[in-house]
């Protein structure tokens, strides 16, 4: 017996029929792995440390994707983005953490071959790749400042291929921004990885006007991580490894973690607390939206927390801080 098609069709096949009956197979089989590729674009747990430098800074950008939320019906990946100022100490002979903020995540939409970047502030989606291009193939990222003398940005895909990472054989798209482009898209995008070049993940916005500012922040990817292909350094003689220490110490406390717990995430009215400790030191909890602005703050005494009423904020993705007994827990909430 022939499973899905009945003997009698397929003995009565002519040889054209035959070619036919091959071919539909044949594109049957590969249509659903390149829509899979897109889909699988971000691997949880995916962490990305940029070094950042300009005129009077010096510290790292660190990019976690943490979770997931709903936009106008559509999935987005959430990459939560914390911006990290170091100092050196000359007296200890090494990096020291200055200050911490959390800045705008970056959210992330896969449909079919095309991966959609959107920008929470403008509320807006722009094409950050397309997948199924091929060396000389162009596309509009739909994105336009109208600021030093920049115009639309368009990119070519000049090169495609494989590039090995650590031990797992990743794809690979050379990118060829268009003069006067409003993104500085000139680089790489790797599978899992992202768009390697000018800026952390995003790329940076253009300066075409020679009359324009001429000390931007630059960044310099150092190191990537995800629980399949591990820890990947980009120059193994100068590992992140100071980075990953300072990461340590600004991450979240395993101990507060394992007992507290806020919910609904998404909320819309009341979102509530519980597993903190039993303590005689007050609770103080603030809530940050994607500026990193203050939006809400209060002390608790000994622990007591009632549910937060959230319903009077403006939807958005804010950052929960909770700091009890010298310990402190963060995290990203949505509110719709």
């Amino acid at each position: 017996m022939t499973s899905g098609v009945p003997i009698s069709i397929v003995e009565k096949l002519p040889l054209r029929g035959w070619k036919i009956f091959i071919w539909i197979i044949v594109i049957g089989f590969y249509l659903p792995q390149n829509s899979l590729l897109a889909q699988d674009f971000f691997k949880p747990g995916a962490t990305w440390h940029y070094e950042f430098t300009n005129v009077s800074n010096i510290g790292f950008k660190r990019l976690k994707y943490e979770q997931d939320t709903i936009i106008q019906n559509k999935s987005y990946q959430v990459i939560s983005v914390y911006s990290v100022m170091v100092g050196w100490d000359a007296f200890i002979h090494e990096y020291i953490l200055l200050q911490e903020k959390y800045e705008n995540p970056l959210l992330f939409h896969t449909d079919q071959d095309t991966i959609w970047f959107y920008n929470i502030v403008q509320g807006k989606n722009y094409r950050y790749a397309v997948l199924n291009l091929y060396p000389g193939n162009s596309w509009n990222v739909g994105l336009d400042t109208t600021v030093y003398k920049c115009g639309s940005t368009y990119n070519t895909v000049s090169n495609t291929g494989k590039i090995l990472v650590n031990s797992d054989s990743l794809r690979f798209w050379q990118i060829i921004q268009a003069p006067n482009s409003s993104l500085a898209y000139n680089g790489m995008i790797v599978e899992r990885i992202g768009f390697l070049g000018s800026g952390y993940l995003w790329p940076s916005l253009n300066i075409c006007d020679e009359n324009g500012p001429t000390c931007p922040t630059y960044y310099e990817f150092k190191c990537y991580y995800d629980p399949e292909i591990g820890l990947y350094n980009t120059k193994p003689q100068e590992a992140c490894e100071h980075w990953l220490i300072l990461t340590s110490r600004t991450e979240r406390n395993p101990q507060t973690m394992e007992t507290l717990s806020i919910w609904p995430n998404p909320v819309s009215n009341q979102l509530f607390i519980s597993g903190l400790q039993t303590t005689d030191f007050p609770t103080e909890i603030k809530l940050y939206d994607a500026n990193g602005k203050t939006v809400y703050t209060h002390i608790f005494s000994e622990g007591n927390i009632p549910s937060l009423d959230v319903s009077n904020l403006p939807k958005g993705i804010y950052s929960i801080k909770i700091m009890q007994n010298y310990k402190q827990y963060f995290n990203k909430i949505i509110i719709h």
